[in-house]
Formats: C-alpha cells, sequence, structure tokens
C-alpha cells in the first residue's frame, strides 16, 4: 500500500480569508495535484465546517476555491462532509 501524503501549511489563528484561500492554494500548486486529476475524474473534497464561533474549520469561501480549482482541472468535484465526534 502506497503511503499518503500530507500536506501542510501553517497559519495564524486569526489568518485573513485571502491568506487561507492563497494557503489552499499553495498546496494545490506544490502537491502536483494536476498530474492526478484528470478530465471527469470524480475528486472527493472532504471538509470539516465545524462548529459556531470555532475556527479549527474550513470556510465555504476556503472549499469554493478547492472547487473551483478542481473544476479548473476538468475534475468534477463532489463535497463530502465529515463529522467529528465531540467528547
Amino acid at each position: 500500500m502506497q503511503k499518503a501524503k500530507v500536506f501542510f501549511v501553517s497559519l495564524a489563528e486569526k489568518s485573513s480569508m485571502i491568506d487561507r484561500i492563497n494557503a489552499a492554494g499553495k498546496i494545490l500548486q506544490n502537491g502536483d495535484f494536476k498530474n492526478i486529476i484528470s478530465e471527469r475524474d470524480k475528486t472527493a473534497v472532504k471538509i470539516h465546517v465545524g462548529e459556531k464561533n470555532n475556527n479549527t474549520h474550513i470556510q465555504p469561501e476556503v472549499i469554493k476555491a478547492v472547487t473551483d480549482w478542481v473544476k479548473a482541472q476538468q475534475g468534477l468535484p463532489p463535497c463530502i462532509k465529515v463529522s467529528v465526534p465531540m467528547p
């Protein structure tokens, strides 16, 4: 089994929306995803939209930037919501 690649960009807790969108773009550009996504590939975008007043989730504007990028590569980007059980 091939090891999963993990991509990380450090952001300040109160980073601006444009910084968060740019960070997502940086991951997409540097992650060699252009060579992975082919025309009409279903490319899942796994998301967790978080809870009210919590900044540890992906904002809708960032999700839109990612799905727009997948569409620009001719991929089909369904979003998949991930629920996280809270203790």
